[in-house]
């Protein structure tokens, strides 16, 4: 579904915000090169993402610059391991379809809490809290604390 009610235009907005930013030079640089060496090590042996001869390589960047515009708003910039999640949907979908899913997928409250950055620290360690406590009571033998 599309809980986030995102347009068919959303995405074609989002990267043309994105493209504007990056030739005026005022995308942020740490989340461009974040989102390289994320791409760098996304599904290698592939090879389809590969920067000089993947396919997907452009698409891939181009959907990850335009979700951290549209987390811009927000104050969130890029998050490390977004381009999996976007790569995964890119093999399976087109692009904007893969966009929406995507800004559905991590806008739900635990997996926002893992890709919302220094913000959610707290939690991300309410979850894991959470998971030690659940696995404890489900496998208490295997479990040592």
């Amino acid at each position: 579904g599309n809980s986030l009610s995102l347009s068919k235009d959303h995405y074609r907005i989002c990267l043309s915000r994105a493209k504007k930013a990056l030739s005026s030079k005022i995308f942020p640089q740490d989340s461009l090169e974040m989102i390289e060496k994320d791409i760098s090590t996304t599904l290698p042996s592939l090879h389809i993402f590969h920067s000089q001869t993947g396919p997907l390589y452009e698409e891939l960047k181009e959907m990850l610059c335009a979700w951290v515009v549209a987390r811009s708003d927000e104050g969130l910039g890029y998050t490390p391991g977004a381009a999996r999640i976007a790569a995964m949907l890119l093999i399976n979908m087109p692009v904007q379809q893969g966009f929406v899913t995507m800004r559905n997928i991590l806008d739900r409250h635990c997996l926002r809490s893992f890709y919302g950055g220094e913000g959610a620290r707290e939690d991300v360690e309410a979850y894991y809290r959470i998971f030690d406590t659940l696995l404890a009571d489900g496998m208490p033998k295997t479990i040592f604390f």
